[in-house]
């Protein structure tokens, strides 16, 4: 067992702490505030359990110095002496005594073998399931792990020899069955021979890949009529107005004549002025018009009425439209294609010696020349017609009543008229060529040649497979050698499976039961646990599967199901059972270490906790309880104290260190009312001088209720206030008048807003607190 506690230094809280004096029972209670180093000490035994020395590590002293970390704890085997077992220099002394054995619950064991985040987890479940299980249980589950890590690992291996070797073959069990007779020099030579017979035919179907892609020639598809547009324009060219209008057209044409410098422009002129005249003013000087110049006017009128405008507008209108009609037409983009059909022309050899091909070239070369020569001569006369053109045109604007002479063609209707028999003559001959083109492209037959290659392609894939597979031999039988032992390991795993569910169903089952049990025991009474078993990854592992009054509960609903305290009950029960069914022999000397088992939020499972403590203390060495819990810790001293060999311990801190200390059981175990009325006897005895009138008004208002009980209870005193309430017990008949004014004295002096008692002389205040006493347990009594 744990005799003492000789050295905690620099871990945690415990900067220094040497308390060899301090020996430890078989039932112990270390009783610590948090932040006084409680949960140090459980961390303290689960490294020296584990071996796992990180947590002392990063449990340092802050502030930190140069002072090293060291522990020393000793223990004591049945009839043995003590054994120093020491952590110094990062590690445990390897002395701890072999016929001990430590179970720690803590923090840690629930969060490692129970709850991560409230949930069940695939790493709690494996430690769980460790746990459970035991040494024996664990040594198995890790053969099974290892096989499957084995079996991972060869499965692996064979993929990498896959990609590596065998990543172009399609079908590998086949490939792996081949038996070679030849040798590879032979296969090669062959392979060699295909390969040459290969790019022959390729040269083959590239040439007539290009034959098919060659392009072919483009027609002129010309279609243009210079001729029919100047006819429609020379047509209103002639067109004029003779009416009854011409006596005032020929005194206008006289009008212009005398008066105007030049002609050009001058009806236009007249026109525009008509149109803006109003009335018989003149538009420019204001002055009325003269009866010579109004008569000029008149012939104007007579000269440019509506059926003028109407027929300037039918004049206009006609000439837009056959202008239109004769624009230059695109000899560039003729001239153009003529280009481009040089280069299909010239891309036929295999047709040169073909009389037929050969003349349509002739033909369509020879039009090509007189195409060319038209050309030029169209585009050299074009711009002087069209300048004459337009500038007929545009007088004919003017004077749309007057007959213009017809516009001459200047030989372009002759050109065009030859232009056009020529691209008829040209795209006959192009569809002549484009013919020969198509029988030849016809004659070229790929789908043999691709059908030839495709068969050697196959038979060379053959060939090539066989060399692999003797260039591959090794990789071969390592393949083969990988497949046997996954194989085999696919058989062996599953069987090793059944086997430790064989050898362990007895003892899971009792184990579940137990869990049950103390689960139920622990206050948790509405809910059903059974075995889980999963056998997917490396370790197959059983877990806890949970119902709640006979309904399963999913493990993701398990926070709104388990509280907070119901999870600690849970993983308090799997601990209790574990050490129950320990492997025999190892109980009896097996030390428990309890970091806080009952928090204050366990009150309804406290007494059972504690039932279960002094059970359990009858099977192992030795229980620890370390806990914040004093009431919990006081409720079991009240109980079992006299009856067991209980040893009490508590942490103490100071400025620098925790330390421990043994209180006083007597005075942890009492109630505040208890433990202040100790400490006003001891002022009253002069033990201290430490005191004040509100302890002793307190202690003065708990005593009355407490006295008067029944009392206040039977008449239904409910008055909250002091004096209210000593006043309802006079009334009542309760007490008397004297001792009614003589609590009033009392109450008024301990008044918590009156502040001389602070001032009066210690002796004072000890005097008043000797008459309080005495008149509380002599004179404050019910009336007789």
């Amino acid at each position: 067992m744990l005799k003492r506690i000789r050295l905690i230094q620099n871990v945690g809280r415990f900067r220094e702490c040497a308390p060899p004096k301090i020996e430890f029972g078989p039932i112990t209670f270390i009783y610590g505030l948090n932040t006084y180093g409680k949960s140090t000490l459980g961390d303290i035994f689960s490294s020296l359990r584990t071996s796992d020395t990180s947590i002392i590590k990063a449990r340092t002293t802050i502030p930190s110095d140069s002072t090293p970390q060291k522990i020393e704890l000793s223990f004591a085997g049945e009839s043995q002496p003590e054994t120093i077992v020491r952590y110094a220099n990062g590690e445990w002394s390897r002395n701890f005594p072999s016929e001990l054995s430590l179970h720690v619950f803590d923090d840690g064991f629930y969060h490692k073998n129970l709850f991560s985040s409230r949930q069940f987890t695939r790493a709690t479940k494996e430690a769980f399931s460790a746990f459970i299980l035991g040494e024996q249980g664990v040594a198995k589950t890790k053969i099974i792990t290892e096989k499957n890590k084995l079996k991972n690992e060869l499965t692996r291996d064979l993929g990498k020899i896959t990609a590596h070797a065998f990543r172009e073959i399609t079908d590998l069990p086949s490939f792996l069955e081949l038996e070679i007779l030849e040798p590879i020099e032979t296969l090669e030579e062959k392979v060699a021979i295909l390969r040459s017979d290969y790019d022959a035919l390729k040269k083959q179907r590239g040439s007539i890949q290009k034959i098919s892609t060659r392009k072919e020639l483009e027609t002129t598809n010309w279609q243009k009529d210079f001729s029919q547009g100047l006819k429609a324009i020379n047509a209103t060219l002639n067109e004029s107005m003779k009416s009854h209008q011409e006596t005032a057209r020929k005194a206008v044409a006289d009008h212009i004549a005398h008066t105007f410098k030049g002609d050009r422009g001058a009806e236009a002129w007249i026109r525009q002025g008509l149109y803006f005249r109003k009335g018989d003013d003149c538009l420019f000087c204001g002055q009325h018009l003269s009866l010579d110049a109004l008569e000029l006017i008149d012939i104007y009128e007579h000269s440019f009425d509506t059926s003028f405008e109407t027929n300037s507008r039918r004049i206009n209108d006609s000439l837009n439209t056959s202008i239109s009609a004769i624009k230059k037409p695109n000899t560039a983009q003729l001239a153009s294609l003529i280009t481009r059909n040089k280069e299909p022309l010239a891309s036929y050899p295999e047709l040169e010696n073909s009389d037929y091909f050969s003349n349509v070239i002739k033909f369509i070369e020879g039009v090509e020349d007189e195409i060319t020569a038209a050309i030029k001569e169209w585009d050299s006369q074009w711009p002087i017609f069209f300048d004459s053109l337009s500038a007929t045109v545009a007088r004919k604007r003017e004077t749309p009543n007057l007959e213009l002479p017809a516009a001459d063609d200047l030989g372009l209707i002759q050109i065009e008229q030859r232009l056009s028999t020529l691209c008829h003559n040209y795209d006959s001959f192009v569809e002549h060529a484009n013919t020969a083109i198509a029988q030849f492209k016809a004659t070229v037959n790929i789908d043999d040649l691709e059908r030839g290659m495709n068969e050697i392609v196959d038979l060379g894939k053959t060939i090539n497979t066989k060399i692999s597979r003797i260039k591959l031999e090794p990789q071969c039988k390592e393949y083969s050698s990988i497949l046997t032992r996954l194989k085999f390991l696919s058989k062996e795993i599953p069987t090793l499976n059944l086997e430790l569910v064989a050898e362990q169903s007895d003892f899971l089952t009792r184990y579940f039961r137990k869990i049950n049990e103390y689960f139920e025991k622990f206050g948790s009474e509405d809910f059903e646990l059974a075995k889980g078993e999963d056998n997917k990854g490396h370790t197959p592992i059983f877990y806890l599967k949970v119902k709640y009054r006979g309904h399963d509960i999913s493990e993701r609903n398990l926070e709104q199901v388990f509280s907070e305290s119901d999870r600690r009950a849970l993983a308090l029960s799997v601990f209790w059972a574990g050490v129950i069914e320990s492997e025999p022999g190892k109980m009896e000397n097996s030390i428990v270490i309890l970091d806080d088992p009952i928090t204050s939020f366990d009150c309804n499972r406290m007494t059972s906790a504690h039932m279960e403590i002094v059970e359990l203390s009858k099977s192992v060495r030795q229980i620890l309880i370390l806990s914040h819990f004093e009431y919990g810790i006081a409720a079991f001293l009240n109980v079992y104290r006299n009856q067991l060999p209980i040893k009490l311990i508590a942490i103490t801190k100071t400025e620098r260190s925790s330390d421990l200390e043994l209180p006083d059981v007597d005075t942890f175990i009492s109630t505040e009312h208890e433990k202040r009325r100790t400490k006003i006897f001891e002022f009253i005895a002069g033990g201290t001088d430490n005191h004040s009138a509100a302890d002793l008004r307190v202690f003065f208002e708990i005593e009355l209720s407490l006295r008067f009980a029944e009392q206040i209870a039977k008449n239904k005193i409910t008055e909250f206030n002091l004096s209210d309430r000593i006043d309802k017990l006079r009334s009542c008949k309760i007490i008397s008048d004297t001792v009614a004014n003589t609590a009033h004295q009392f109450r008024i002096v301990l008044n918590p807003t009156h502040h001389i008692w602070q001032s009066n002389n210690i002796e004072d205040q000890r005097n008043i607190a000797r008459k309080l006493i005495s008149f509380i347990y002599a004179e404050f009594l019910p009336n007789q």
